[in-house]
């Protein structure tokens, strides 16, 4: 049986508790403190409520005789670190799919349909591959089939990033975009076949369900953290830059300026909404990425 306890195992509700509201709160947190900036009260309270529950999880499942995540699997040195590579991989997968909608859709100013085409291709080949996979980690050690999958994810990302061009098409993403992919599905066919091989046979249910947690954690934070990241330097490169890109423009109009400059003070992705307004002959317009 997968259980890690096969006879008389319960519901551990006081350790769910706590798991729960430390999570949702933390989410909440780095959610919100991209918008109303990680030193607001509320977003400090928030992650004080975080570390007190999750705290107090840690306590519970040390002392229950049921726990619901039995934290002695870390003190195995490969369960943890795959659940570390469980976190870090679907955080750059997701991040990645999360900073190429924002390359596309913010900075190049591509339409939602051909984006849309972009991201039904990042999702239908995992369903095709997933059965392919399974037999793959059966003849293959899923160890090399989760690296694999991860070289291919951050070989997609490093191509994707030299994308970022202002004559970049919508098709030049398809090749890294297919490429990512492909890495995802193997990565997340075999993270958890990789996790249970690390643990004894009884603990293996707990031991996919810790992975699986770890995973959709990883997930969850990617788009909040690579959003909170790349909005603050893109905020503080425009706030830099601003001045003298409107200098370039030759737009003279005060009021256009104004409204420009009081725009640029809500971030990189208001200012990028504003249409494109054409430049001096040999000077890029203003409102095109340089």
């Amino acid at each position: 049986k997968n259980s890690s306890s096969a006879a008389g195992r319960r519901l551990d509700i006081p350790g769910q508790i706590p798991a729960v509201i430390g999570l949702v709160s933390l989410i909440w947190a780095l959610t919100q403190g991209s918008e109303a900036g990680y030193g607001d009260t509320s977003i400090v309270l928030a992650f004080a409520v975080a570390g007190a529950f999750l705290l107090a999880f840690v306590v519970i499942e040390l002392r229950t005789d049921s726990p619901v995540l039995r934290l002695a699997l870390f003190k195995n040195r490969s369960f943890a670190i795959v659940g570390l590579v469980a976190i870090l991989g679907m955080f750059s997968y997701v991040g990645m799919a999360f900073a190429m909608n924002m390359i596309l859709g913010t900075v190049l100013h591509r339409d939602a349909l051909t984006i849309g085409i972009l991201f039904l291709l990042l999702n239908v080949p995992a369903l095709l591959l997933f059965p392919l996979v399974a037999k793959l980690i059966h003849s293959i050690s899923p160890r090399w089939v989760l690296t694999a999958g991860f070289l291919l994810i951050a070989a997609s990302a490093f191509w994707g990033s030299a994308l970022a061009r202002p004559d970049a098409t919508w098709t030049d993403f398809i090749a890294p975009v297919l490429l990512t992919a492909i890495g995802f599905t193997l990565t997340i066919g075999s993270i958890t076949a990789v996790a249970i091989n690390t643990v004894p046979p009884k603990l293996a249910g707990m031991a996919s369900a810790a992975t699986n947690l770890l995973r959709d954690f990883g997930l969850v934070m990617g788009p909040v953290l690579i959003a909170a990241i790349g909005n603050a330097i893109a905020n503080n490169q425009l706030q830099d830059t601003i001045g003298g890109a409107l200098a370039k423009s030759g737009l003279t109009d005060e009021a256009a300026v104004g409204t420009i400059i009081g725009i640029s003070h809500e971030g990189a992705v208001a200012i990028n909404s504003l249409p494109v307004i054409p430049g001096p002959a040999g000077q890029p317009p203003l409102g095109e990425m340089p």
